[in-house]
Order: C-alpha cells, then structure tokens, then sequence
C-alpha cells in the first residue's frame, strides 16, 4: 500500500486584502490585527485577540472606542461612554453619569441627582458604526476589487510594511503596531502593549495598557484614574469610583 498523500499546509501572507460579498474591504494584518472599510472611507481598526477596536464614519463626525472595561461612542456632540462600572451621557445641555443607583447630572451652574437615561454599551458598536454607511453593498463589489488591485505596498525596515488603498495610509511595523490616516482621521491600535487610540476634527480618545482612558469633544472631557471616572464641561468638574462615590 502505498503512503497517504497530504498536501502542505499554505503559509497565509500578510498583508492580505479581502473583499467581502457585503461590498466591504478588509484589510488583514498580523498580530491579528484588521483593517475594515466602505468605499467612503468609514473606517474601522480592531485587533481581534484583544478584543479592541476603533471605528470613525466617513466624514469624521461619529467614532467609536471599544475595549473590554472601556467603551465609547460618539456621534456628532453626544457622547456616551461606560468605563469600568461608571456610565456617562454628555450632550450639549449636560453631562449625566452614574454607578450603581447612584445617578447625578449637571451643566454649567450645578450638580443635582437624576434619574439613570443611560445607552446600552455591551455590545461592540464600532460594528454598527461601520455598517451605517450608505457605502457598502453587493453593487460596489467591483469597486472594492477595483480599490484592492491598485493597492500599493511599500516594505519597511524590520518587518514594517505600509499599504496605501482608496486614499487611506496604514502602516505596520515590524512588532505589530497599526496606524492608519484618512485626512485628519488617525487611528492607532498596539497588540503587544495594549494600547488604542483615535482622533478626528471632531473628537480624541485613547486608552492605555493599563485601562486609563482620556477623552475629549470640545470642552467636554471624560479621564479615568485610579478606578475613578472625572467628567468636565470645562466649567465644572465631576466624578465617581467603581463604588459609586
């Protein structure tokens, strides 16, 4: 009897781009690491072993920043946002935040207590953002072919590479470390320190390797220390820990 043939298992090459039958581009990195786009150029950067992304529509004015303690989401001057056991909606009028049945709001006069109006943030709503886009379907799938095959590569020193595709920069290094610019989109994920951030026009955010988050809209900033959220309209300033105090 002869020996059982097997075929040799194929090395996967990175980086890979791959057209989906929903008229999407993806974009595939190593250190598990992707790059997701309409041809509007909604973005989004997810690193999937961290469960960790970011995401941004279009035109900059919607972005979202997800990880497994912080979460925000952003959409033109609202911003909501759960960090650890703290929930958070600023809007123009006021900031409202809590933990626990602990629930407070306040503008640009007083703090007061308030009832608990708060957006569910459990699920990853970068997903949602990119799929808000008008820009993706099967009747653009030739463009997304379109867009991939004219994708233009340049190798850097120790095992970087940069990928330039439908306008849009991305560039690894050699240890994992993703940036990506659209116009005055950036975005930046790190796999090996944990690290994720995202800047627009319109807003700024980020979250360290230790889970601190800093983020800001105008006036409006959300920064977390020490298991403590601190919220600020520019005038006042608020906060509560884990506990709710």
């Amino acid at each position: 009897m002869g020996r059982p043939e097997f075929e040799e298992p194929q090395t996967f090459v990175y980086p890979s781009i791959y057209v989906s039958t929903s008229g999407m581009i993806t974009v595939l990195l190593k250190s598990d690491v992707s790059v997701e786009m309409t041809i509007d150029r909604t973005l989004r950067l997810v690193n999937h072993h961290l469960n960790m992304a970011v995401a941004t529509n279009s035109r900059g004015t919607a972005s979202v920043l997800h990880t497994r303690s912080v979460k925000v989401s952003q959409n033109n001057t609202t911003t909501d946002a759960e960090v650890n056991a703290v929930k958070a909606k600023m809007t123009t009028e006021c900031i409202l935040f809590g933990s626990g049945t602990n629930c407070y709001k306040f503008d640009y006069n007083y703090i007061e207590p308030a009832l608990p109006r708060f957006t569910d943030m459990s699920t990853d709503k970068s997903v949602n953002l990119l799929f808000a886009s008008e820009s993706y379907g099967s009747t653009l799938i030739q463009q997304c072919l379109h867009l991939a095959g004219t994708a233009e590569y340049e190798n850097l020193p120790k095992g970087g590479v940069i990928i330039r595709i439908n306008g849009i920069k991305i560039t690894q290094t050699g240890r994992g470390d993703v940036t990506v610019v659209s116009g005055p989109k950036f975005m930046k994920i790190s796999p090996s320190v944990g690290y994720v951030r995202l800047n627009t026009h319109f807003t700024e955010m980020a979250v360290d390797k230790d889970g601190v988050l800093r983020m800001r809209r105008g006036d409006h900033t959300i920064n977390s220390c020490n298991d403590r959220v601190i919220l600020s309209n520019g005038k006042i300033e608020a906060g509560l820990d884990n506990e709710g105090q």
